[in-house]
């Protein structure tokens, strides 16, 4: 039974009316939609809306309806996902945890985030790009404080794509519309600037090669990862636009792993793993993927890889699918626009963009699969 006619239900018998006649509803509940195009990189977002009108029933006078609880939203889980916790802000202080309830009313200093688009790790700090403040944020998981890093506005040409943080907590920032990588200190000074006109010109992912120091540059025009020596030297090219193996069309994503480097593409071969010095190793399973537009993989082999059609992630390892979470919604394990992953430790950090938050999942390893000799039944006593 819909809500509205529970709600008028649940009404009548508390008045104790019987009414055998249609009545006419002062208010009817209309849904208005609008929906605009979705698609990376465009400046029109997803503002799809809903609204449905109230509605009250009159049986010769108006009548107190008493407020239903909403049912509870419930966590969505995989076999290796559970939902954590979730990130919404953050108030800028010494210890945002120990301030006080009036300190947070009147004197704090709250930053709520309004559409974060990438994330990066580095030990308790969180790097947040949030577009609708146009900031580098970094957050605190120990004291809950939240700081304005960078400004964007008239730093970065148009929304940012990524961002990755270095050891020496240095970060980089891939802005896409200028075709270029921004890199700056830890308090954000902007230390240098990745360019090269003949190669470098939509810039949508970032790692770095632990074993070398090189900073790895997605380009989605050239569909090729750049090679920067970590002063800016481009050394090195691998991939480029086709269909064989290492090869790519409309590269979306871009994650270091114990195998190598993880390329996600629109078209194609959805994700393929390249070796440290560029050769085509293997490719995931593809049946389920529609769009790949964030990843992130583990220590373990595990590869987590966020669709941007169906709003779920999808875990793999060795390149087999092993489990998902996740749908298009508002509750605790789902999604509205995942436009980044980071796998840190136990957890998995997701910016929720449209959702305005950054939920946090943890990875839970699934349990070995018993020898055959240990499934065999054991005597009886």
């Amino acid at each position: 039974m819909p809500f509205s006619s529970a709600t008028k239900s649940r009404a009548a018998l508390t008045a104790g009316l019987c009414v055998c006649v249609v009545l006419a509803l002062s208010g009817c509940a209309s849904i208005q939609q609008t929906a605009k195009k979705i698609w990376p990189w465009d400046k029109e977002e997803d503002q799809t809306s809903l609204e449905v009108a109230s509605d009250e029933t009159r049986l010769g006078e108006e009548l107190v309806v008493p407020e239903l609880e909403p049912l509870p939203v419930l966590p969505e889980t995989s076999e290796m996902l559970v939902y954590w916790e979730t990130i919404r802000g953050g108030f800028s202080g010494p210890d945002s945890r120990a301030m006080s309830v009036a300190d947070m009313i009147t004197g704090g200093d709250y930053i709520e985030l309004i559409n974060p688009i990438a994330i990066s790790v580095r030990e308790q700090y969180l790097y947040i790009v949030d577009e609708g403040l146009g900031l580098v944020l970094r957050y605190d998981k120990t004291t809950a404080r939240m700081d304005r890093i960078v400004e964007l506005h008239g730093v970065t040409a148009g929304e940012p794509a990524d961002i990755y943080v270095a050891k020496d907590f240095s970060f980089y920032v891939a802005d896409t519309f200028g075709s270029r990588v921004l890199h700056f200190s830890p308090k954000g000074r902007l230390l240098r600037t990745f360019q090269n006109k003949l190669n470098l010109a939509r810039p949508v992912a970032i790692a770095q090669d632990s074993a070398t120091g090189n900073i790895l540059v997605a380009d989605a025009h050239f569909d090729h990862v750049l090679v920067f020596t970590e002063p800016g030297e481009l050394i090195g090219a691998v991939g480029g636009r086709g269909q064989e193996p290492g090869q790519f069309l409309n590269i979306t994503t871009m994650a270091v792993g114990p195998d190598g480097f993880y390329v996600g593409a629109r078209v194609g071969q959805h994700v393929q793993v390249l070796s440290g010095n560029g050769d085509y190793l293997y490719s995931l399973d593809q049946m389920g993927v529609v769009f790949p537009f964030a990843m992130a993989v583990d220590e373990n082999f595990h590869v987590f890889l966020g669709d941007y059609i169906d709003n779920s992630i999808k875990v793999y390892t060795r390149g087999k699918f092993l489990s998902s979470i996740g749908r298009t919604g508002v509750g605790p394990g789902q999604f509205k626009r995942i436009t980044d992953l980071w796998v840190g430790g136990e957890f998995l950090y997701v910016a929720d963009s449209l959702n305005g938050r950054i939920q946090v999942l943890r990875v839970v390893e699934p349990a070995p699969l018993l020898p055959v000799s240990a499934q065999q039944e054991q005597p009886t006593q």
